[in-house]
């Protein structure tokens, strides 16, 4: 089941999510308000959001994602593929995932976002540094050889 939520429908759902404790995975819409609940909910493990009509992640959800990586202790599966993160928004969710335990021996996929040199050389930085992520998917991307030898 797939719905396309818009306007203040939008932030009653992110409300009632804030009341899942016990949610263990969600498969959603990619929103700041609802990446926002997510990060209250202690339980979650594995979450997969894209974006609605193939448009680019704002800044705003890369922070939310950013504080959902920081804070959720118990995530093991992040799925952002598609998302439209390109380069700015790895090295944002980077920052959260640098100073977390989330995705530890977990899955992080980030195919499909556009992910350029730049990005995969930070990501590689901080893979390097904290160890923790056991996949790592970064299929249909542009990044060339800069990135990979990162």
């Amino acid at each position: 089941f797939e719905c396309q939520l818009e306007g203040e429908y939008v932030n009653y759902f992110a409300l009632g999510l804030r009341r899942c404790k016990s949610l263990k995975k969600y498969s959603g819409q990619l929103t700041a308000e609802i990446v926002q609940s997510l990060t209250t909910l202690p339980m979650l493990e594995k979450v997969h959001v894209w974006k609605n009509g193939g448009l680019a992640i704002s800044r705003e959800e890369c922070m939310a994602l950013r504080e959902l990586l920081a804070n959720a202790n118990k995530l093991k599966h992040l799925d952002l593929s598609g998302a439209g993160l390109e380069d700015d928004g790895l090295k944002l969710l980077v920052e959260g995932l640098a100073c977390s335990s989330s995705l530890t021996d977990g899955l992080l996929d980030l195919s499909n976002n556009d992910i350029g040199d730049t990005g995969l050389q930070a990501l590689a930085s901080s893979l390097a540094s904290s160890g923790k992520v056991r996949e790592l998917r970064l299929s249909r991307n542009n990044f060339g050889d800069k990135g990979l030898e990162a």
